[in-house]
């Protein structure tokens, strides 16, 4: 027979009942009192609520495409069930207690599907090849819509795994398992203070990791309602721990979406981390405010009697203004000057400060942010030695930089007292030397004439010096 559909009643087979290759299932109700005998491939299609029974083999691979598609119905496994090719879920929920749903195809899109309305209630093993495709497993954790909880796997060409299994479960506070144990930090600043027991994740391999690494969305459904926006992240610990001082949230070693991005709001449903070279258990984590703004650089120059000082954010999220501070010795900081914030800003944004009564010698310049609600963390600290460029008897001084933003060319007009040579750097924000010239200068008004299509768009600091003195300035290149 190469079909079969039952929809009520009981098949009993007596001595056997084959169903032949490329056969479909569809079982609507009714039941199976015996074991058939597959010759071959076959589709499963449920439709009904009823517990699986001996149409899922207990040994070989004989499933091929395994479809869920019945409004408001349960399907129980009452042994594992192997997929070869496609696992779509459309309507109902797969309850495997101690069994798996185990898909033996690599091909992320195998899996169709997955909803508050269809979901695995247990466990859903996937095969994974080492690629840049992004794993769905659609688990939870009960029968009904507030029990869905999906977890995506993020490939980043990940070696040494060929199968994962995911499976969602609850966490009780209590004993060493209570956010009073918390001790980890975003960005090593702030810190995670709350735990969301409601729904914490698996994610099991079947071998360790010899290359690559990969990322995490975790779906938080119907615990929305407790998060706040860019408070939240992912925190991971051993699998099977009962401390929470074991949460981390390894901010060293991986990345997190820009404030308002995708991945750190609550209308966009999931919280994303990127970078991990491990697994075990994940968890969402809630911070006590907003988390961190995201600093390219901070850097600080003396130049003739002052310091300057620059700094470059990727994105900002409630700032409400910077401060600078320096030191001589780490220990007590002054206060130089208080540069006000973007607020919330997604794009690149350049700020400068200016010290113009720098400490001779060796000293220290450190970025402090202070958000609209009072918080503050403090971003950098840098050194400086500024003993042999504050002169105050040599006036080489850059008078203008004409255009500012540099598109191809640059004209750097400076002033010096005397005849001599004066030489030019240019430097990148990571301070490698890009550009180097020199020139014989004349008392008084003299340029440099510098071709800058050769370098790409960003930040750069001009640097002009003689044998007494050292002026540097900002230019932003664009294209």
């Amino acid at each position: 027979n190469n079909g079969l559909s039952l929809t009520i009643g009981i098949l009993s087979n007596g001595t056997h009942l084959t169903i032949g290759n490329g056969a479909t299932i569809t079982r609507g109700g009714g039941s199976l009192a015996a074991a058939p005998t597959f010759s071959g491939t076959i589709d499963l299609v449920y439709t009904e609520t009823l517990t699986t029974g001996f149409e899922l083999p207990v040994s070989g691979t004989v499933l091929n495409n395994l479809t869920i598609n019945g409004i408001g119905i349960n399907v129980t496994l009452a042994a594992s069930a192997t997929v070869n090719s496609t696992f779509t879920l459309t309507d109902g929920i797969v309850t495997t207690s101690s069994n798996t749903i185990v898909m033996t195809s690599s091909a992320a899109s195998d899996l169709i599907g997955g909803s508050t309305n269809s979901f695995v209630n247990g466990n859903l093993k996937r095969r994974i090849s080492s690629n840049t495709d992004t794993y769905s497993f659609p688990v939870g954790n009960g029968t009904t819509s507030n029990d869905y909880y999906k977890v995506e796997f993020v490939n980043n060409n990940l070696a040494g795994v060929t199968d994962l299994t995911a499976f969602v479960f609850s966490i009780t506070e209590g004993g060493n398992n209570i956010d009073a144990n918390l001790n980890t930090f975003e960005d090593g600043t702030n810190a995670y203070i709350n735990v969301v027991e409601t729904a914490a994740w698996d994610l099991s391999p079947d071998g360790s990791v010899t290359g690559g690494n990969y990322g995490i969305r975790l779906y938080f459904g119907a615990m929305s309602a407790s998060l706040t926006d860019n408070t939240f992240g992912i925190l991971k610990r051993p699998s099977g721990s009962t401390n929470y001082n074991q949460w981390d949230c390894f901010w060293e070693n991986t990345t997190i979406p820009n404030p308002d991005a995708p991945g750190r709001t609550v209308a966009d449903g999931y919280a994303e981390r990127l970078g991990y070279a491990s697994f075990s258990e994940v968890v969402l984590g809630e911070g006590e405010y907003p988390l961190p703004i995201e600093l390219i650089n901070f850097n600080a120059f003396c130049s003739g009697n002052y310091v300057n000082l620059f700094w470059t954010t990727a994105s900002e999220s409630n700032n409400d203004f910077f401060t600078i501070e320096k030191s001589l010795d780490l220990k007590e900081w002054k206060q130089v000057e208080i540069i006000q914030g973007a607020v919330n800003s997604f794009s690149v944004i350049y700020y400068s400060a200016r010290d113009e009564k720098p400490y001779i010698g060796n000293s220290y310049y450190r970025l402090k942010q202070t958000d609209i609600n009072g918080h503050y963390k403090y971003l950098k600290t840098i050194a400086v030695n500024c003993e042999s460029s504050i002169i105050s008897d040599n006036k080489l001084e850059i008078l203008d930089i004409i255009p500012n933003p540099v598109l191809n060319s640059v004209q750097i007009f400076y002033n010096t007292p005397e005849k001599g040579r004066v030489y030019l750097h240019i430097y990148n924000s990571n301070s490698s030397l890009l550009i180097k010239n020199e020139m014989i200068s004349e008392v008084g008004k003299n340029q440099f004439n510098i071709d800058c299509i050769g370098l790409t768009s960003g930040i750069y600091y001009i640097k002009i010096f003689n044998n007494y003195q050292v002026i540097i300035e900002k230019v932003v290149k664009i294209d």
